[in-house]
């Protein structure tokens, strides 16, 4: 076999290998299209913004320690650029707060914001207003802190100004999400009009997404240029939603090496480390706009299979040429040196050998790192592929339901998509997302009619939870909100007969988190004609709790939902179990209820769903022993849930007040 025949079967390999890494073509776009799902849903909740998915999950990834980015675009007031306003400036009847952006003393890209015209302004804006040369202008600096300041107050959570966003981490609740404030600018900025006028020789994009970006405009977020002495009103233009119609606009390949460029910059980041240099002076922006550069400049043919690798050394032989010239051009405005702030002098020249070393001798063992076995022949295997379409649909339905919550207002959208879809993932995803609503509803139904003096109107009621409780029940096997149900009203024994059904067939449910359980799902599921429906039920599922339905919930847990503001997720058999104990003990059923605390004492222990992974399992253990008066061992199960969580955990209150009745 000669040289060109090694490299083309090298480059298959990892193109098969990158599916796995990264994802088949499905995959991603089941993820894109539950991100897409999620945004239509949420569009309309709020008069004050929409909501727009933004960074790696809205491309389609789902690499490990990705932040969770969304935009909100406010929605009264808009930015227009000087010719629109010399042309038509806003009239007597305009209901929206107008900005003007004025160009700056310094890197394209930034502008600063005049207000034209005053028009219910937020909170927001009315913070942010200088007076400056008779002309009212808007602070970026000012803007975004109050938002962070005002947001933290009403969410409870300790937000940190990062940029443009609004950011929050915490690994010991394993959240972490940034959110950007933004005005949109429905006319193409004049500064990006020679990406506008470029001749695309290669045909990408193509005219019709050319026509959409530029039709879309751009949006306006609160930060300055850091290379700037003053950044105080200086705002950046940002073209966030133009990148994601690019990006899905890839084809596989495409998008398999932009990916490899995400891991090729993890890569680079702990070099830099090791040679003493900051490994933030490199971001997952500069390979988006590479990659972008890339495609726009080589043939549609380059980009095959057996190309794989060719494409890739293509794409960090242009990035050798950007840091040998100190110059990385932004896409749409090429004038923009994204190098300026931080690729320069002493860095640029570490970062120049380690990309150079890295082309030249360091890109195979790299390759081999992530991409195991590149020699061998990978057989089709579509058991394998199956059993990822299904973890990849799961997961990302599961991610859908936790931004979108469960407000009923959103279920009309959510038939409208269910009417329209053609793929049966599709159909599945809408189903799950109307089922869970319909849930939703019931659980906030409830407590508002629960206790009606009108019988006839009360039972009504109940009646229709307990049936929309079901529908979602259909979909994942949820028997445990039915029981809860039960259990609020007093029905301990239908109650105790849905924890013991859950209980019993616990063993037959697999969590699909570990190669074990994925193993066990392709032998036992896979390749047997089996509907998406009928898969989703055998997947282990959680009882999630939320501040915005407490009165749906056990009394005994409360103070954690109160506390928590993302709710809390409790194991399917824990809770079975807890809610088992409580319903034993109120029947009077000792000997039963013993073996109940038994059961969980040994939960605990257990590496799935036991309390070194979720701290909620001792608070639950602990509980059972208050219920039966032995406080010392219930301060020690809450001492050991303070243990594997500090925050948004009351135990230490619980704690207190036990030790006060000592």
């Amino acid at each position: 076999m000669d040289r060109r025949s090694d490299l083309e079967a090298t480059s298959r390999s990892i193109s098969q290998r990158l599916d796995a890494l990264i994802g088949t073509e499905e995959e991603v776009s089941i993820r894109r299209q539950m991100i897409l799902f999620t945004d239509y849903l949420l569009s309309g909740d709020s008069d004050y913004s929409h909501t727009i998915s933004t960074g790696s999950f809205a491309d389609g990834f789902s690499i490990p320690g990705s932040d969770t980015d969304m935009m909100c675009v406010v929605r009264n007031v808009k930015v227009i650029c000087p010719r629109t306003y010399t042309a038509s400036p806003p009239g007597r009847n305009e209901t929206n707060s107008i900005l003007v952006m004025r160009n700056v003393d310094g890197r394209p890209g930034y502008v600063t914001l005049e207000l034209a015209h005053r028009e219910h302004p937020t909170e927001a804006l009315k913070s942010a207003m200088v007076l400056k040369e008779g002309v009212i202008m808007i602070s970026s600096d000012m803007y975004r802190q109050y938002l962070v300041d005002f947001s933290s107050k009403q969410e409870g959570l300790s937000l940190i100004s990062n940029g443009p966003c609004q950011s929050f981490q915490n690994d010991s609740v394993h959240i972490n999400f940034d959110i950007a404030e933004s005005f949109a600018c429905h006319v193409w900025p004049e500064v990006a009009e020679e990406w506008k006028q470029r001749p695309k020789t290669h045909g990408w994009p193509d005219s019709i997404i050319t026509d959409k970006i530029i039709q879309g405009g751009c949006h306006i977020l609160p930060v300055g240029d850091k290379t700037s002495p003053d950044t105080f009103l200086q705002w950046r233009i940002s073209f966030v939603t133009a990148e994601r119609l690019l990006v899905h606009s890839f084809r596989h390949l495409q998008f398999k090496v932009y990916g490899l460029l995400k891991y090729f910059l993890k890569d680079v980041r702990k070099h830099l480390c090791s040679v003493g240099v900051n490994d933030d002076i490199v971001t997952s922006y500069f390979m988006k706009t590479l990659i972008f550069h890339v495609l726009e400049t080589t043939p549609k043919t380059l980009w095959q299979d057996k190309n794989t690798l060719v494409c890739f050394l293509v794409c960090l032989r242009v990035l050798i040429d950007w840091l040998r010239s100190g110059y990385c051009p932004h896409y749409f405005i090429p004038t923009n040196n994204l190098f300026k702030r931080h690729i320069h002098g002493d860095n640029r020249r570490k970062l120049l050998d380690i990309v150079v070393d890295f082309h030249d001798r360091q890109y195979l063992s790299f390759l081999h790192k992530i991409c195991p076995g590149i020699q061998d022949s990978v057989a089709s295997d579509y058991l394998r592929l199956e059993c990822n379409r299904d973890q990849t649909l799961f997961r990302e339905c599961s991610h859908c339901i936790d931004f979108i919550g469960g407000d009923p207002k959103r279920i009309n959208k959510s038939n409208k998509i269910l009417m329209a879809a053609q793929s049966e993932a599709s159909v599945f995803g809408a189903f799950y997302a109307t089922t869970y609503m319909l849930s939703s509803t019931a659980r906030r139904t409830f407590p508002m009619h629960a206790n009606l003096p009108n019988n006839k109107t009360k039972y009504a009621v109940l009646r229709m939870c307990k049936t929309f409780l079901l529908y979602y029940d259909l979909i994942c096997s949820a028997p445990l909100q039915l029981a809860t149900l039960f259990f609020l009203l007093g029905n301990f024994r239908k109650s105790l007969s849905l924890c013991e059904d859950t209980i019993s067939s616990h063993k037959d449910t697999i969590c699909m988190s570990s190669e074990k359980d994925l193993a066990k799902y392709k032998q036992l599921y896979c390749g047997k004609s089996y509907s998406l429906l009928q898969k989703f039920k055998v997947k282990r599922s959680v009882a999630i709790f939320r501040r915005g339905m407490l009165e749906f919930s056990l009394p005994h847990i409360r103070p954690e939902i109160k506390q928590n503001p993302f709710g809390i997720l409790i194991p399917q058999l824990p809770y079975a179990v807890f809610l088992g104990f409580l319903c034993y003990h109120e029947l009077g059923m000792i000997s039963k209820r013993d073996d109940a605390l038994h059961k969980l004492i040994v939960i605990k222990y257990d590496d799935e769903q036991g309390g070194d992974l979720h701290w909620i399992v001792y608070t639950l253990l602990g509980i059972c022993y208050q219920i039966l008066s032995d406080n010392r061992r219930a301060v020690r199960c809450f001492l050991d849930s303070y243990r594997v969580q500090k925050e948004f955990n009351p135990a230490l209150e619980r704690v207190k007040l036990l030790r006060n009745s000592f």
